[in-house]
């Protein structure tokens, strides 16, 4: 029975989870605030922007589902995203070159996260780890920036690391910053699939320690 009661929190842990990401990814598709939006904002790097911070959020419990679920939800909006993003004039090249990398780094943080949950230790970790990198270092250096905070050796080392963070290259390609040489360009592709790629190896090989008790913790 408990066992029961402990896979159907979870289930419905991991199901508000995808209802946030998916009441997320529709913002930009609706009035107002789609129309609001610039012609050179791309919708389907909006819509994707939710599922890419979401899916690699730090959890105590790991569902069931894996992947097939986010994916499914996601399907509609994005079509939707790409067609108003046509309908702009961007081209399929450009669409495709924002929806590939992201939709992998998607899949590598869903992996690093799912793989973490449950094991305290590789939590821990990876937790601390995409807090930094992920979320946290690209916030304090936006507020920073918007403060109109002094440069200097910090504030570089904090543009990199901000720059580095998936979710903020993500943000670059969706406000239009998409030149090679741009910070959402292909130039700058690479740290961010880095991180991705070295999130999801660091939680399948740091020490996993004593695994969580059932139903232990709360889904994320």
């Amino acid at each position: 029975m408990n066992g029961v009661a402990t896979e159907g929190a979870r289930a419905a842990g991991g199901g508000a989870t995808w209802a946030s990401a998916w009441a997320l990814s529709i913002l930009p598709l609706t009035a107002p605030l789609g129309t609001q939006l610039g012609s050179e904002v791309s919708r389907s790097a909006l819509v994707l922007l939710p599922w890419l911070a979401l899916i690699g959020l730090p959890r105590a419990r790991a569902g069931g589902s894996g992947l097939a679920v986010p994916l499914a939800l996601l399907a509609g909006p994005l079509a939707v995203g790409f067609h108003l993003d046509l309908g702009r004039g961007a081209a399929v090249g450009e669409l495709a070159w924002t929806a590939v990398p992201a939709l992998s780094m998607a899949a590598l943080l869903g992996a690093a996260a799912a793989r973490a949950a449950g094991r305290p230790v590789t939590r821990a970790v990876y937790g601390a780890l995409w807090l930094g990198v992920v979320a946290g270092v690209p916030i304090a250096a936006a507020v920073l920036g918007w403060g109109g905070a002094p440069g200097g050796g910090g504030a570089a080392f904090l543009d990199l690391v901000a720059t580095s963070s998936p979710l903020d290259w993500l943000v670059r390609r969706a406000s239009g910053e998409s030149g090679e040489s741009g910070r959402g360009g292909a130039a700058a592709l690479w740290r961010p699939l880095a991180v991705a790629v070295g999130l999801c190896a660091v939680s399948f090989l740091v020490p996993s320690g004593a695994r969580a008790a059932p139903g232990e913790g709360l889904q994320a």
